[in-house]
């Protein structure tokens, strides 16, 4: 199979293929795409009687920081404080959620229980 296939000319497309494609697209909504201009113009060329371009400032090189030690113990510790605080509110949360399910419920405050009959 060629790679490079050319453009099929109109005298080359059956006439009721033409029609129908032609109905299905209009070719002048399939224009050419325009490409954006740059914000800025280029740069005009530098002659000789310009001299050379002025440099860039350098950057400054990379400096390597040393990271903090961690004092490992320190973390953990506040981590065991912070678990145990957290433990204490969801364990206060929990009792006054019981405690909130555990009153009798008011709808029910005067029913009887019936007894099934066997």
């Amino acid at each position: 199979m060629n790679s490079t296939k050319g453009d099929i000319a109109n005298k080359e497309v059956r006439p009721d293929v033409y029609v129908t494609v032609h109905k299905m697209l209009n070719p002048v909504a399939l224009g050419r795409f325009r490409e954006p201009r740059p914000d800025e113009a280029p740069e005009e060329p530098r002659s000789w009687d310009d001299g050379p371009k002025p440099k860039e400032p350098e950057e400054e090189p990379f400096k390597f920081v040393k990271p903090k030690e961690v004092d490992e113990e320190a973390v953990a510790e506040k981590r065991k404080a912070e678990a145990a605080k957290n433990k204490a509110k969801a364990k206060a949360e929990k009792e006054k959620k019981d405690e909130e399910e555990a009153k009798p419920d008011e709808d029910a405050k005067g029913a009887e229980p019936k007894k099934k009959e066997a």
